[in-house]
């Protein structure tokens, strides 16, 4: 499933845990900036996952819905 943030960045949201794309088949966990090495590739038409690593090493993020649609972080 994708997400959109304010601002009309766009997460991956696999098995809990959120992802940014890095290029365009590739997905890394939101917080590779923590060391965290999850990630997952998609295949060219994004229907279908080809990889999956989704060894975290924190838990995963809450997002919440606006009334706008948009989904906002409120932790992890």
């Amino acid at each position: 499933m994708f997400i959109t943030l304010f601002g009309n960045k766009r997460l991956l949201m696999a098995n809990g845990y959120s992802f940014a794309q890095t290029t365009p088949r590739h997905w890394y966990c939101s917080k590779k900036a923590k060391m965290c090495k999850a990630r997952v590739f998609l295949s060219a038409d994004e229907s279908r996952v080809v990889f999956r690593d989704y060894n975290h090493n924190h838990d995963p993020p809450v997002y919440e819905r606006t009334t706008k649609g948009y989904y906002v972080k409120i932790s992890g």
